[in-house]
């Protein structure tokens, strides 16, 4: 069945704008139902830097992206708190909006957002928060939240780390320093389902983009900025590769960077997935010229190109400097 609301863009508060999906700037006017002023979906809606950016997904081409959606699905509901249900095999819980709001402040405190302000010019970095809806969490002075935003903008759950300021590594002594916020919050019932981090970047963009999958959430945000020609995705585990976490990105070519040491359990994977229906292959670029040392290490992708121990320095662009230094001041 679909939809019969109507839309508009939101032109009669001329001031309001948000973050836009694609170029980051604040010229961002969303989607609103026409009969209840509420906004819909926040991918939704056109940036006015025509010129420069360009980006446009209306509620229509929304709905041909999606010709199953039925009404009453969370789009319209503005990302709600109570258990939610799109198909009689397929319930889960969600995080409270303004909780997921309150935690996208205090960016000096947060480690892994210092850690950014080291690697790229403060644009980038704050495109990069935007981007990925970084939050900061009070659980461990300076940690972050990686949330996961799915396609529809439902918040499944945040992943909660503590990154060393310095070295932009995982806390992980005198323990392990992370968790869930539905833990956190010790949510009563909880059903978990995961996401791929960073699907809700999906929302508007091109099928025939490639999407670029690494295990990692800090991964795929180093790799947003050093390599922007494809959409970088992070499982959040070794092991999370299944058709279920893969539905948001089964219309798009699909390119694996597994972790040094993980090569042979994603090959595995990719070959399930492809008898699924997905079109996914398997870069064994680190595996044909990690060194002993960085195979021990469990390096993936970025570490390469942060990498910067003696003899070896940064990865550099042609012209003879560090790729992050793009845009730096």
């Amino acid at each position: 069945m679909k939809p019969h609301y109507k839309y508009t863009l939101d032109n009669r508060r001329p001031t309001r704008t948000f973050a836009c999906p694609q170029c980051g700037k604040k010229s961002f006017k969303r989607y609103v139902v026409i009969e209840s002023d509420v906004f819909i979906g926040d991918q939704i809606g056109r940036c006015n830097r025509e010129i420069n950016c360009g980006y446009h997904y209306p509620p229509a081409q929304y709905f041909r992206d999606r010709p199953t959606l039925e009404v009453g699905n969370s789009l319209y509901r503005a990302f709600p708190t109570s258990n939610i249900q799109t198909n009689q095999f397929d319930t889960f819980s969600t995080i409270p909006l303004n909780v997921f709001e309150r935690s996208l402040a205090k960016y000096p405190e947060n480690k892994f957002a210092c850690f950014l302000s080291d690697l790229f010019a403060s644009e980038i970095r704050d495109n990069l928060i935007r981007r990925f809806k970084i939050g900061t969490s009070r659980l461990w002075p300076g940690a972050s939240v990686f949330w996961q935003v799915d396609i529809l903008g439902n918040i499944r759950t945040g992943k909660v780390m503590l990154f060393d300021r310095i070295s932009g590594k995982r806390v992980k002594k005198p323990f392990s320093h992370i968790n869930w916020v539905h833990s956190v919050l010790k949510t009563p019932d909880f059903r978990l389902r995961q996401c791929l981090f960073g699907e809700h970047q999906l929302a508007g963009f091109p099928d025939q983009k490639t999407i670029a999958i690494v295990e990692s959430e800090k991964t795929a945000i180093l790799m947003s900025a050093i390599l922007p020609d494809y959409t970088w995705l992070a499982t959040g585990g070794l092991h999370n590769l299944n058709p279920e976490i893969f539905a948001s990105v089964k219309r798009y070519n699909i390119l694996l960077f597994p972790d040094l040491g993980g090569f042979h359990i994603w090959q595995k994977k990719a070959d399930e997935l492809k008898k699924a229906g997905f079109e996914v292959s398997i870069s064994d670029l680190l595996e044909r010229y990690a060194q002993p040392e960085d195979i021990s290490a469990g390096f993936d992708l970025a570490d390469y190109f942060i990498r910067r121990e003696e003899g070896f320095g940064w990865a550099m662009r042609e012209e003879g400097y560090p790729v992050f230094w793009d845009g730096k001041h």
